[in-house]
């Protein structure tokens, strides 16, 4: 018992040091809010009819609040990348699982990353496939959810991730494919 109770005590030290050295090596996750892409310029004329859509070279990006995003889109979403995300954490141990046996019997069984883990991978990190990365991910992840909504947290990944012909975010790629 006493040797079982060592191994535990310091396991459990190890994955704190290891936790709080990582915390070290990440930004903020209160500062996600502002790291958005910056939002196209549309210029009007006098008449209220739109003249054209200023925007740098290389991607569009308009921004659209989660109440003007259609609720079909917002499930479809949480339902394809994040089945758990209203009521879980950020950490899906069993996605993570059903990930690693896929990945070790060379099948693709999907990505184990939740919407706030990939939120903060597209706003703070560069994927390196690395495990230093995924444990960094996974914290900060954490970090969005302790800071945010879930509704702010949809809302920014929704506004945040590339749909293809170089638009970032959802109403953005409504524009440009449905016009």
């Amino acid at each position: 018992l006493a040797l079982f109770s060592s191994i535990g005590a310091g396991a459990a030290v190890t994955v704190d040091a290891g936790y709080n050295i990582y915390l070290g090596q990440i930004p903020d996750a209160a500062t996600v809010a502002s790291m958005e892409d910056p939002v196209d310029t549309s210029v009007f004329a006098s008449d209220g009819t739109l003249i054209a859509v200023l925007h740098p070279t290389g991607y569009f990006h308009l921004h659209a609040p989660l109440g003007e995003i259609s609720t079909y889109l917002q499930e479809a979403t949480v339902d394809v990348e994040d089945r758990h995300f209203w009521t879980e954490s950020s950490l899906d141990l069993g996605r993570i699982a059903e990930a690693g046996w896929g990945y070790l019997r060379h099948t693709n069984a999907g990505g184990a990353s939740t919407i706030p883990e990939q939120l903060a991978k597209i706003s703070f990190l560069s994927d390196n496939g690395s495990l230093a990365y995924k444990i960094k991910e996974i914290i900060l992840g954490d970090a969005l959810v302790n800071d945010f909504t879930k509704s702010q947290i949809l809302e920014m990944y929704l506004n945040r991730i590339p749909y293809g012909n170089q638009a970032i975010g959802i109403q953005t790629a409504a524009e440009l494919n449905f016009h």
